[in-house]
């Protein structure tokens, strides 16, 4: 003989399908855009967000070797940090040198490390300039 079915119990399945669904909304709604690329110069620092968003930064004046602060044009929160390296080589003094005389107004990126912390504390770090791959 078959058993009844109870009309108390609630099906498993659909409340935990229910959940997930729910979870994974929220999850979705937390995440936020991941730095992916920058962009140094002298006096200015550039971000490319993972959501194309473009967040800037100004260097405070000339000659200021560290700089920090919090990105504009980013959801509140993004901090950075700014740390050129004052040192130089030969080489690198000698393609200063060759590009100053093809172009008098280009200018070679610092070499320098990022640091960009979103505001839950994750940290992402990058090398000004790019390395090449």
């Amino acid at each position: 003989m078959p058993r009844p079915i109870s009309r108390t119990a609630a099906p498993v399945a659909p409340i935990l399908a229910a959940l997930i669904l729910t979870l994974s909304a929220c999850a979705a709604l937390n995440t936020l855009p991941a730095p992916r690329d920058i962009r140094l110069s002298q006096g200015a620092l550039e971000v490319r967000m993972s959501d194309a968003t473009q967040c800037t930064a100004t260097a405070p004046q000339t000659g200021v070797s560290i700089w920090e602060g919090t990105l504009d044009g980013c959801p509140a929160g993004y901090r950075y940090l700014v740390e050129i390296d004052p040192r130089s080589n030969i080489l690198r003094r000698v393609v200063e040198l060759v590009v100053k005389a093809i172009a008098p107004d280009a200018e070679l990126p610092p070499v320098a490390s990022v640091t960009i912390t979103d505001p839950n504390g994750q940290i992402y770090e990058f090398v000004s300039p790019r390395p090449v791959e």
